[in-house]
């Protein structure tokens, strides 16, 4: 397994160190933190709902909604997708 061996050090595994733990902790933390601060358009509806209310948008406003305000981004690409 010197492919495993390589990866670990490479994160800062080493024999006898936390350096990799500790790496590795503030890198989960950092993905698994809520944004309680972060607003969504439409933040009550899932992502079936949002793609029926996208959908019924004419196409100036979709073109200004960003990925980044609604809580599935994937379903705005969905939706400009299905339009073409």
């Amino acid at each position: 397994m010197p492919a495993h061996k390589k990866f670990l050090e490479s994160i800062g595994f080493k024999k006898y160190s936390n350096y990799g733990w500790r790496v590795l902790n503030s890198h989960l933390k950092e993905i698994n933190s809520p944004e309680e601060n972060k607003v969504y358009l439409y933040p009550n509806l899932d992502q079936y709902e949002l793609f029926d209310q996208l959908e019924d948008l004419p196409t100036e406003e979709l073109s200004k909604i960003k990925s980044t305000q609604l809580k599935y981004p994937w379903v705005l690409k969905n939706v400009i997708k299905n339009r073409a």
